[in-house]
């Protein structure tokens, strides 16, 4: 065996730094000896002896020995090697120091991609330097936050310790030959819990006690597992032994016990319950992906934030009441609203139902800064453009942050919307939209928070500009029959209830006069009714998405997608000489609302998600665009999708493409009972998209 000291050991680390006059590194002195075993070299006595006496010396009574482990002194010696690297650079490490470092050090087995996505997630700041406090504080977080997730999800009997609170109604024990929970209430009452704490059986082990003056208790209890029984105690003085052994047949699946009595109990052919996976406990309100990290962060009702691998499905990190106030001294989670991204993608940033606004390092859990907009009320859209970070809201106004800065920094924009802000996007470089419950859609000048035009389907087509005196005329669509009439205003009926009956007598009140024909003649007409009704309760935006790949600067190419109420998506141009240029109605159902969508990275695909849970990817690689594909573009198209998505070739049994990708024949069940608005001039914006996919994503479709 050979002894060295470790002292000697660490001193003969070479230099580390690129023109470094140290020769070695300062770390604190390890008194202890470090022993090899596994060589052949002897030792002289008196070596050994001085060694076993420096190992008395330094050992107190009742101390744990501990074992010697040549790879964590190893780590312990690269972790202070990289330390030293880092404090010999005041300013940080950029991504090429940094990754010259971890090769040198704790990283020598990571790959370049690992050691690179490691530096963006302690660069939360996006600064492009790491310095120390930076990379310990991020591995103390992320270890913390890994540790309380994992402690959250295991599942695990309760200990004896969790179990002291059932003692005021009496004796417990766990039964662990069967997996029971056995209680004992000082009645008498002996009860049988599976572990999941539900209810089996009861007995009653006390009886013929009518004749007593007094009722014995039971005070004590014990399970003598060896012999599969029970003991009781009871203030009389007496000890009772309940013999609870039983015996499994897995061949006959009967199960045999032993008491007074011999019984076989069979087992009966049951509904087999498979329990339901699930990642959160609450409705999960958000889901994004970041393609940084290719890791989908979602958020919950329950305020919890998930952080998940994409490729193997496992949660990586979880970070609980990440929006929370305080009653009566309880924390009570708040309900997240909204969530995003920043710019390069190495922060996400939240918003809650009580305004409260938090930037977080997802990687690790750390809440890196926190914003309160004025008015306390619920955050239903977030971006972060440019070192700022929009809010916007049911106050109805746009707040302006500073990321990094203070709330004092706070600039807010002009009021322009009417009613509750839903939603809110940004289309780089400079343009900021946003939609409200009324149906408006205003889109901003991000760097002046001046207003550039306002959208409504509801009041016209085409863009209205600051002075909205200046809208253009709409030209009224033609009457519908009567059996149409007839099918929309039984609907509204149907479907507003006593609202709508009791708004529609107030409009004919107050177009009729019972004394004037001529009042008559201007009465609203059944359209026009149920035109006002959907601008009162259906005209609501819920998700605004811009065509970024599309060419901004052409009024007949749509580049903004909107969808909400009554599952309407229409397609609309910023152009000033632009507006709405198409619409369809991607619900599933007559009357569900599109509450999402999303495209790909081309702007080919379109995803709609609506109420009630169907998933419907539609091509819209021809749909509201001034450039149109050639023969051989749209055939090449069309045996992508053929190869793609099984619907098409289920659906359309066509090797041959269509004619165009866009059609005014493919229509929900019913459409012609909720038509859109006659304002949007249907006869001409109204038009679908190629369907190539549907998903049902509920668990019980009506």
């Amino acid at each position: 065996m050979l002894t060295l000291p470790a002292s000697k050991a660490i001193s003969s680390n070479h230099h580390l730094h690129k023109g470094s006059d140290k020769s070695s590194i300062n770390l604190p002195e390890i008194k202890q000896t470090v022993q090899f075993t596994g060589s052949t070299k002897s030792v002289p006595k008196s070596e050994s002896t001085n060694t076993n006496s420096a190992k008395r010396k330094f050992t107190k009574k009742g101390d744990k020995k501990e074992e010697f482990d040549p790879d964590k002194i190893a780590a312990a010696v690269r972790y202070a090697q990289l330390q030293a690297i880092f404090a010999a650079d005041e300013d940080g490490l950029d991504i090429d120091e940094f990754k010259d470092a971890m090769r040198k050090t704790v990283g020598h087995r990571m790959t370049d991609t690992e050691i690179e996505f490691l530096f963006m997630k302690v660069d939360a700041n996006c600064d492009e330097k790491v310095d120390w406090e930076e990379y310990v504080t991020y591995n103390l977080l992320e270890y913390q936050g890994k540790t309380l997730m994992i402690e959250m999800m295991r599942q695990r009997p309760l200990h004896k310790k969790q179990l002291q609170y059932l003692k005021k109604a009496g004796k417990n024990f766990i039964d662990h030959t069967n997996g029971k929970y056995v209680t004992l209430s000082k009645e008498g009452l002996m009860s049988t819990w599976n572990m999941n704490m539900k209810h089996l059986e009861s007995y009653h082990v006390i009886t013929d006690v009518a004749d007593r003056a007094t009722h014995p208790w039971m005070v004590d209890m014990a399970c003598m597992y060896n012999v599969g029984m029970i003991a009781l105690s009871s203030t009389d003085r007496d000890i009772t032994l309940y013999d609870i052994h039983a015996y499994f047949n897995p061949v006959l699946q009967t199960l045999i016990i032993a008491t007074n009595q011999l019984a076989m109990l069979e087992k009966t052919d049951e509904e087999v319950q498979v329990a339901e996976i699930r990642s959160h406990n609450k409705p999960v309100v958000t889901a994004i992906y970041n393609k940084t990290f290719r890791f989908i962060v979602s958020a919950c009702q329950d305020s919890v934030i998930s952080v998940w691998d994409l490729h193997s499905g496992e949660k990586v990190i979880q970070t609980v009441n990440a929006h929370s106030r305080t009653e009566r001294g309880f924390e009570v989670p708040v309900e997240i609203t909204t969530m995003t991204f920043d710019g390069p993608q190495r922060r996400v940033i939240t918003g809650a139902r009580d305004g409260s606004v938090k930037v977080w390092n997802f990687n690790n859990g750390n809440c890196l800064q926190t914003f309160i907009t004025p008015e306390n009320m619920e955050v239903s859209g977030v971006a972060s453009v440019n070192h700022r970070i929009i809010v916007a809201g049911w106050s109805r106004q746009v707040h302006i942050f500073l990321d990094g800065g203070d709330e004092e920094y706070r600039k807010d924009w002009k009021q322009k919307h009417n009613e509750d802000i839903l939603c809110m996007t940004h289309l780089s470089p400079n343009i900021i939209a946003t939609g409200s419950y009324d149906g408006d859609i205003i889109v901003w000048s991000r760097d002046t928070g001046q207003l550039y035009c306002t959208l409504n389907a509801s009041k016209g087509t085409q863009p209205i500009g600051e002075n909205k005196t200046k809208c253009f005329e709409i030209r009224p669509e033609p009457a519908l029959n009567e059996i149409q009439e007839d099918e929309i205003s039984l609907d509204i009926l149907k479907t507003f209830g006593s609202v709508a009956n009791e708004e529609m007598m107030k409009m004919k009140t107050r177009n009729q006069s019972p004394v004037s024909e001529e009042s008559n003649k201007n009465q609203l007409s059944r359209r026009e009714e149920y035109d006002e009704l959907c601008k009162l309760y259906e005209s609501a935006i819920e998700c605004i998405l811009f065509l970024e790949s599309r060419d901004r600067e052409n009024g007949e190419t749509a580049i903004m997608m909107t969808s909400g109420a009554e599952g309407w998506v229409r397609a609309w141009s910023i152009h000033h000489q632009g507006g709405l240029l198409g619409q369809f109605n991607a619900s599933h159902k007559v009357g569900e609302s599109v509450h999402t969508m999303s495209t790909d990275i081309n702007n080919k695909l379109l995803f709609t998600a609506d109420s009630c849970g169907y998933v419907k990817i539609w091509d819209i690689t021809e749909y509201c665009t001034r450039s149109v594909l050639s023969a051989s573009q749209r055939a090449s198209r069309w045996n992508y999708l053929n190869e793609t998505f099984t619907y098409v070739r289920l659906m359309y049994c066509s090797e041959e493409p269509p004619a165009s990708l866009v059609t005014a024949e493919k229509r929900p069940p019913n459409i012609a009972t909720r038509p859109p608005p006659s304002s949007t001039l249907p006869k001409i914006t109204l038009k679908w998209p190629f369907l190539s996919k549907l998903i049902s994503c509920s668990h019980q479709n009506n």
